[in-house]
């Protein structure tokens, strides 16, 4: 079974590289109507992707200079054509992707791409317009020349497909990489002992399913229950996947699934009723994990943002979670704001209520699968007293938060301390912050060298008879104990004072790529160039990444914002 799931990931890997579209995307209902109703996964866009700018913008090398060579090396010493030709397209694609115009021109794309994804059963089927087949397919032969593989044209329907037969192993069975194009629109998916001409026919679209997204109205659910304003939406189906995962026959992966096994009784332990039953019950909890995204164009450069929400019926974990819910505090934005920051919502007061909640929700039944039961056994040596430790260690806080502002290395990286300076801002957030200290003091009495009245700054060059790496100061001020070096942090510190730490978030993360890089990049420059060469592409990326974590009546809610920095 392995031998043959392995042969399945590396030809899913390189139908994933072979044509760069971070999210995949889709026109209309007529697309759903091409997508099975029990598929586990789906992503669709209705915009055209702006290919070009997120090429020029954000593409990254996979691989150094160093590793590119070794692979290369390698592809020398292998014989079978198979091998060479999968690491051919993928030296190929490593060294076209930060070089938009040959990778967009090699691959027969536009600057601006349209396309759909989804599973059929087990087997990736990946949709995209190609503006000029002509050009892929003498890539695709460049690959057969390097490697001795070559393809057979198959005919299905009104549709003709290249199909390259796939021998990896000494197993015997044969994965085919299908390569179609039709009316504009490339097709990539997968063949397999365990697929049937039934589902290939399915994925190049010459026959449709007999129930469809388009018949399901999963979609407009999903846009429905979560509030998604844009078509350009996907989902992960749990119910899906569970069934697949756990049924002979349940759904096209179950089935596709059933034929892959060998041996039965190698999967008894977690393929029968039970486990079906109580993971089907999990999953009626927790249905889907869906998302949108968009993208859009600001004076030339690439803006995205979009959520995605873990869904969940489970009213009672999602209160439990709410109750978790902290303070995230408002650092600024731009150039003003920090270049990396990560801020952690939580109310201590709440945690050891709502921990102990969630255990006992799973503790309610008596789970008879074998999974389920140990997961069971873990908590039950877990009681409840236990999980309020944390707690009491962090009576009253609300919220802890470190940003970076600024900094300083040493360039000449000859120096014991690298880090010259910092200017940074560490916070934590409670109705009352000098029960902080206090508390922290009894299990840690050096931390009463730092403690302060409210309204009181306190500078500090040392803890414990050791010396600081610059002065600090500690300042207790509104509903904060702040610990801050620098005058950005000191600025940041005078907005935050005023900041209520009322519950907004779980959790979020902020990062502004080429600020947090720079230093460092000199740095590299001045002690080793080749390393500061291999790392350019990553400093280069104007941009700033905005993370944030919360739940509500929806369910758990990760949302990102990345957009251009100005300069």
């Amino acid at each position: 079974m392995m031998k043959k799931l392995g042969l399945t990931v590396i030809a899913a890997a390189v139908i994933a590289g072979g044509v760069y579209i971070n999210q995949t995307q889709t026109s209309g209902s007529g697309i759903l109507a091409q997508v099975p109703a029990d598929t586990v996964f789906f992503a669709a866009q209705v915009t055209p992707f702006p290919l070009r700018a997120q090429l020029e913008q954000y593409s990254a090398p996979l691989m150094s200079e160093q590793e590119l060579a070794m692979m290369k090396q390698e592809l020398e010493e292998v014989t079978q054509p198979s091998a060479r030709f999968l690491m051919s397209w993928f030296i190929h694609y490593a060294e076209t992707l930060t070089s938009p115009d040959r990778f967009i021109e090699d691959y027969g794309l536009a600057d601006e791409v349209t396309g759909y994804t989804y599973a059929l059963g087990m087997i990736p089927v990946l949709k995209s317009s190609l503006a000029h087949p002509d050009k892929l397919f003498a890539t695709l032969d460049g690959f057969e020349q390097q490697s001795g593989q070559s393809h057979e044209v198959r005919t299905l329907g009104d549709r003709q497909a290249r199909v390259y037969p796939l021998d990896l192993d000494d197993t015997g069975e044969v994965i085919e990489l299908w390569v179609a194009h039709h009316q504009g629109e490339l097709t990539l998916t997968l063949g397999a002992p365990f697929v049937g001409e039934a589902q290939i026919k399915q994925a190049l679209g010459v026959t449709q399913p007999a129930n469809s997204l388009a018949d399901s109205g999963e979609v407009a659910e999903i846009k429905k229950r979560n509030g998604f304003s844009s078509d350009n939406l996907g989902f992960i189906n749990h119910k899906q996947l569970v069934t697949g995962l756990f049924s002979q026959d349940g759904n096209e992966f179950a089935r596709q699934l059933t034929k892959l096994i060998d041996n039965p009784s190698e999967v008894v332990s977690f393929r029968n009723s039970e486990c079906l039953n109580e993971w089907s019950a999990i999953a009626g909890n927790w249905s889907r994990t869906s998302f949108e995204n968009d993208y859009r164009l600001e004076s030339g450069k690439l803006a995205m943002e979009g959520q995605m929400v873990v869904e969940s019926n489970n009213g009672v974990i999602i209160d439990a979670l709410t109750q978790m819910r902290g303070f995230l505090p408002d650092l600024g934005q731009g150039a003003d704001g920090p270049l990396l920051s990560a801020a952690l919502g939580i109310n201590a007061d709440n945690l050891q209520a709502s921990l102990t909640t969630i255990r006992n929700q799973w503790l309610e039944q008596e789970y008879q699968c074998q999974a389920l039961g140990e997961i069971q056994d873990e908590l039950k040596m877990m009681p409840p007293e236990t999980l309020g430790l944390f707690a009491g260690f962090t009576d009253g806080v609300q919220g802890i938060s470190l940003s970076i502002f600024d900094y300083a290395l040493d360039q000449q990286g000859m120096s014991n301390e690298m880090l010259k300076s910092v200017d940074m801002l560490m916070s934590f957030s409670a109705k009352d912050p000098g029960k902080i200290i206090a508390t922290g003091a009894a299990a840690f009495p050096p931390l009463a060298e730092v403690n302060v009245a409210p309204g009181e700054k306190k500078q500090m060059d040392q803890v414990m008879g050791q010396p600081l790496p610059q002065t600090m100061t500690v300042e207790q001020a509104g509903e904060h104990l702040l610990i801050y070096s620098g005058a950005k942090s000191e600025a940041v510190a005078r907005n935050l004072a005023s900041q209520p730490a009322n519950p907004n978030g779980l959790f979020s993360m902020v990062m502004d790529y080429r600020r947090a890089l720079e230093p460092m990049m000199q740095l590299l420059s001045a002690i080793e160039p080749e390393a500061a060469a291999e790392l350019a592409t990553y400093s280069e990326m104007d941009a700033r990444l905005i993370m944030e974590m919360d739940v509500d009546s929806r369910g758990l809610v990760l949302s990102y914002d990345q957009q251009p920095t100005q300069r």
